[in-house]
This record gives C-alpha cells, sequence and structure tokens, in this order.
C-alpha cells in the first residue's frame, strides 16, 4: 500500500510534538525531543515546499514574532533585534515567513545551534545563519520549549492545509 510520505511525516511529526510533554516527564530531554522534531519538519516542510513561492511568501508579522524569544535580522547591513516598532515595521517590508523558514533551515542543517541551560536542564536554543563564505550572521533566533513547540505546530498546521 503507497503511503503519502509527505503529508504522513508532516502528521505523525505533529502528533509526536503534541506529546512532548511525555517525554518531559519521562526523560527530562523535552528540548532536544522537540529540537529534533522542530528540525525535521523544517527540513522536510522546506525541500516539499521550497518550489513553491507562494508557500508562506506573506510578509513577517507581529503574529508570527510571538513565536521566537528573541529574532535578529539585518537591517541596514547590521545584524539588529528586531524589538522596537520602527525595527518591526522595516522587518515587515524585507522579511517573509518564507525567508525565515529557509533562515531556519539553514540553521538546522549547518547546525548552528548552542543550547540555553538553566542548572544542566535545557530550557531553550539559540540559531542563528551564517552568510556563505563569509562568517557574518544575518539571523540569530532564541526560542524556548513553548516557542519551539508553538512554531513547530504552526509550520506542519502550514503544510498540512496546502494539501487538504
Amino acid at each position: 500500500m503507497y503511503i503519502d510520505y509527505k503529508l504522513e511525516f508532516t502528521y505523525r511529526t505533529k502528533k509526536l510534538v503534541e506529546q512532548s510533554h511525555t517525554i518531559r516527564n519521562m526523560f527530562g530531554l523535552e528540548v532536544t525531543f522537540l529540537l529534533n522534531c522542530f528540525g525535521g519538519l523544517v527540513i522536510a516542510v522546506w525541500e516539499f515546499k521550497k518550489d513553491d513561492e507562494q508557500f508562506l511568501a506573506t510578509p513577517l508579522d507581529e503574529d508570527f514574532l510571538r513565536y521566537f524569544k528573541s529574532l535578529q535580522l539585518v537591517l541596514d547591513r547590521q545584524l539588529v533585534e528586531i524589538n522596537s516598532p520602527e525595527r518591526k515595521r522595516q522587518a515587515f517590508q524585507r522579511y517573509t515567513k518564507r525567508d525565515i523558514l529557509e533562515k531556519l533551515r539553514n540553521s538546522i542543517s549547518r547546525q548552528n545551534i548552542n543550547s540555553i541551560a538553566d542548572n544542566g536542564q535545557w530550557t531553550g536554543v539559540t540559531m542563528w545563519n551564517e552568510i556563505a563564505n563569509k562568517k557574518e550572521r544575518d539571523f540569530e533566533v532564541e526560542m524556548d520549549i513553548e516557542k519551539l513547540r508553538s512554531l513547530s505546530l504552526a509550520i506542519a498546521d502550514a503544510y498540512i492545509n496546502t494539501l487538504t
């Protein structure tokens, strides 16, 4: 029997993300587990949809910013925190959600990730993208457990909604 791998992978990973609290309760490895699910979803969905220029092509907006504890992007050739009304306005004009998905994909595939820990327990991650051959960052994001979970689910839902 043929199963639609792309859809099935996304549904199964979404189900795992929804149950990530069980991993925390059993092993205390929720960030590690979520990061693996998040990485799988980001890379898979990017590969599934990279030729669909309409997928997540909407401008970055306030609603999307809620998925990040902090977000830094290049504005005026400088990496800056997107935290003031003016910087948000500039970022919303310059970047799309698709741009951020691509930068997340690059961060994960290149393993540009650091853990954030409290007393040895991972509480979140920092991820960044570097401009090829320049070693300059053009993107940096910090995410805690809830942000990893909620963005994982949002990416899964965005992909599933294009198929159903």
